[in-house]
């Protein structure tokens, strides 16, 4: 900082002597003043700091700790750097603070930022008492309590977050620690019972410059939350939002957690029938702030498919594939390849900001918008002596029952377990219940083996064929929210909605 001129800085005596200074704001214009003793006058405690401009969340974090810096009575302002300047005004010690980021070996060692030919020594520092206690903590960790604390009480470094998530500073120097992991997680913030979603439509935006080269985007800041919280009653609301301004725009992307993206998806494709215009729904497998990031080409292609003129209707972009909404299924967890198409080819693939487009879905020349869900649908997964009374106590709760059997499809019976009984008793009584096929690929079909033959016999049940139990979920919301006539729920479940079942027979 400037006060750093009134001082020897090029050894620890200039912590000593802050140390003993004596801070007030001496003029009375709001800012702290340091009396330099060997000065006999007082300056004010200012200065610049500086930080790199190539992370939008670097930049952010630095405005943040700037705040609470001058909420104490500091007086700091912060410049952002392109890295070549950045990087320059560092090695010739050209600031008086600076934010950076780094990422430090798995033992933690500072030596770095303290040795005399440290790579991260920036500020010339020369203190032989904090290099003996980095070695120190490096032969046994049970030192390390007595470098930090040196780092604390000397000010060297403000050390504000480790991958762990903790944070550590001189006590009161940072208030509410909590705002910062909201810039380091930009998909997340920490809260007493975990993380959960925070970065805005405009944030994520900010870090795609891309898109602005595309179209002009708009955003619409229409939820906050993790997508396993999300319920029929929202996948209405993004519905909604899409009606509502669907002459105004020429094409949407939705910003999505993966978890639920498929379901979501699917709800939409029938809830948004005949769209021209693509409405494409991504997201991302790491978070924006990660140099391994899957987040900005994700975006950066579902704009590039919101702008064609031969993408209609609901899709998910993700990875360098576009995928039918009522089509796609969260297939892995980690992997960038998250999302599969299955039993549909991909309608197109994305090469080098080129679309690749192999399908074009049929559309209308105005969309058939609908507003009401039947939420009341469960989803029952067969394992090896399974009981037939649990999906009788599903089917008393819910007005339709999704069966996932084994194979090709069919119902167990033994002793005492008959769930054909369960199911008919079930449709007697109102209620509806689709058979699938619990494996991914190549669908159902209960007319191969002996257990499946008793179905077939019994056309009250639905077969699903080739569909996602994302799209039957979908689709028996939708149907279930227009007629609860069983003729009419027959009609509607065997007709395609956006490619949802082509393998099928009434």
């Amino acid at each position: 900082m400037k006060l750093a001129n009134s001082f020897a800085y090029d050894t620890g005596s200039y912590y000593d002597q802050l140390a003993s200074a004596s801070v007030e704001d001496a003029t009375g214009d709001g800012i702290l003043d340091l009396y330099v003793p060997s000065k006999g006058y007082s300056v004010p405690v200012e200065g610049t700091m500086l930080v790199c401009s190539s992370s939008y969340i670097r930049v952010q974090a630095a405005n943040e700790v700037a705040r609470m810096l001058n909420s104490l009575g500091f007086n700091i302002t912060v410049k952002s750097m392109e890295y070549t300047e950045y990087k320059q005004a560092l090695l010739q010690g050209n600031f008086d603070l600076y934010y950076g980021e780094v990422r430090l070996s798995p033992n933690f060692d500072l030596s770095p930022f303290f040795g005399a030919t440290g790579t991260l020594n920036y500020g010339n520092l020369s203190d032989s008492t904090m290099m003996n206690l980095c070695s120190m903590a490096l032969v046994n960790s049970g030192n390390t309590y007595n470098l930090y604390k040196r780092v604390c009480e000397r000010g060297y470094i403000t050390p504000i977050l480790f991958k762990s998530y903790a944070l550590y500073t001189t006590r009161g120097a940072v208030t509410e620690p909590t705002r910062y992991l909201d810039w380091f997680l930009p998909y997340t913030a920490q809260t007493a019972e975990g993380l959960m979603p925070e970065l805005t439509s405009e944030q994520l935006l900010s870090f795609v410059p891309a898109v602005s080269a595309l179209c002009r985007a708009e955003c619409l800041q229409l939820l906050s939350l993790d997508s396993t919280n999300l319920a029929p009653s929202h996948w209405l609301l993004i519905a909604k939002a899409i009606r509502e301004r669907y002459d105004r725009y020429d094409g949407f992307v939705i910003s999505h957690g993966t978890d639920t993206m498929a379901y979501t998806a699917a709800a939409l494709s029938y809830l948004i029938q005949g769209a021209r215009k693509p409405i494409i729904l991504t997201g991302a497998q790491k978070p924006i702030s990660f140099d391994s990031t899957d987040s900005k080409v994700n975006l950066t292609d579902a704009f590039l498919c919101a702008c064609s003129d031969t993408l209609h209707g609901v899709m998910i972009v993700f990875n360098g594939k576009v995928i039918q909404g009522t089509r796609a299924c969260k297939t892995r967890t980690k992997s960038y390849e998250a999302f599969s198409s299955i039993n549909y080819p991909y309608l197109a693939v994305l090469q080098d900001g080129c679309i690749l487009q192999y399908i074009e879905n049929a559309c209308l020349p105005e969309p058939v918008f609908y507003d009401t869900l039947d939420e009341r649908v469960a989803l029952l997964k067969l394992i090896p002596g399974a009981r037939a009374e649990l999906a009788g106590w599903m089917l008393r709760h819910n007005d339709a029952l999704i069966l996932e059997s084994f194979g090709v499809g069919g119902i167990p019976s033994y002793d005492g377990n008959d769930f054909l009984s369960v199911l008919e008793e079930g449709i007697q009584g109102g209620k509806t219940v689709v058979l699938t096929t619990q494996v991914q690929n190549e669908g159902s079909n209960v007319g191969v083996y002996q257990v499946g033959h008793k179905i077939r016999e019994c056309p009250q049940v639905l077969e699903a064929f080739d569909m996602t139990t994302e799209a039957i979920t979908g689709k028996l919301m939708w149907i279930l929210g227009q007629t609860r006539a069983p003729a009419q729920i027959h009609r509607l479940f065997y007709t395609p909605v956006a490619n949802d079942i082509l393998n099928y027979r009434t």
